[in-house]
């Protein structure tokens, strides 16, 4: 089962489970960012690579003689 939880309810959740020590709170919250950072990044990179394995790799229009 997969969870979507955006950082507003992550910080619902940590105060609720560990109400005191705020140090502990912030380092456990920080590491939840960095794995969505992560899983953000893998799945834009394996998005891009499909696009291009399947003819969508556009190049960005540089002509300035419009």
């Amino acid at each position: 089962m997969t969870y979507h939880f955006n950082m507003k309810e992550i910080d619902i959740l940590l105060k609720q489970w560990i109400p005191v020590n705020t140090i502990i709170r912030e380092e456990i919250r920080e590491a939840i960012i960095q794995m969505k950072m992560k899983a953000m990044s893998k799945a834009y990179s394996s998005g891009h690579e499909a696009g291009v394995e399947a003819g969508l790799d556009y190049k960005q229009n540089t002509n300035t003689n419009r």
